[in-house]
């Protein structure tokens, strides 16, 4: 069964999105992407999603429609707090090796 109703946290999509505007502007958004919401308090808002879109299964999904309608390219970049290397697998190595 599809869940359609999600309660999210204002700070919880703010995290996510790396930016930080109030629960009315997050409301406005799910607006703006077509769905029903409504403020709870300062930190908390319900989303009604249409059954219709079947790809909107958890709050991380409220949070990637917010940040679309916020405009991904609004969002500032800043450098990662944390440095990381990437290496192939070792399994992935051998079989590109073969």
């Amino acid at each position: 069964m599809i869940h359609n109703d999600f309660e999210v946290s204002a700070d919880y999509v703010n995290k996510r999105l790396g930016i930080n505007i109030t629960v009315d502007e997050q409301v406005d958004y799910c607006f703006k992407m077509g769905h029903t919401a409504a403020k709870i308090d300062n930190d908390k808002f319900t989303v009604k999603v249409s059954p219709l879109r079947a790809d909107i299964l958890h709050a991380c999904d409220i949070s990637k429609e917010i940040g679309v309608a916020f405009g991904f390219n609004n969002i500032p970049r800043v450098v990662p707090e944390t440095n990381t290397v990437g290496k192939l697998l070792p399994i992935n190595k051998f079989t590109d090796m073969l």
